[in-house]
């Protein structure tokens, strides 16, 4: 019941939410962040990649051979959240200056 009651509160956003956990979000997600966490570090330390975009296409494509090599069948949408996720985490550990 209060679980029904949050989700009507966030409106479509709580729809999304609903069905990203019933669809094993949380499972996929375990398997997932340590190979995002990993691209994100990869990417942090190349000097070449000098613009967003080309950070979060070398990325993906690490993160997307990875899974290729595991076989893991893992939707786009939810490897983008990952990088997400990977790069706050990495920026919350970065140290300050």
């Amino acid at each position: 019941m209060f679980k029904t009651a949050i989700l009507k509160l966030l409106g479509e956003l709580g729809d999304f939410l609903s069905v990203l956990f019933k669809t094993g979000i949380q499972k996929q997600l375990k398997v997932l962040l340590p190979i995002a966490m990993n691209a994100v570090k990869t990417v942090a330390a190349d000097i070449t990649l000098t613009t967003g975009d080309a950070k979060f296409n070398a990325a993906f494509n690490i993160i997307g051979k990875e899974l290729g090599a595991q076989q893991s069948a893992i939707g786009r949408s939810l490897v983008n959240l990952a990088i997400e996720l990977a790069y706050q985490k990495f920026l919350d550990a970065a140290p300050t200056k």
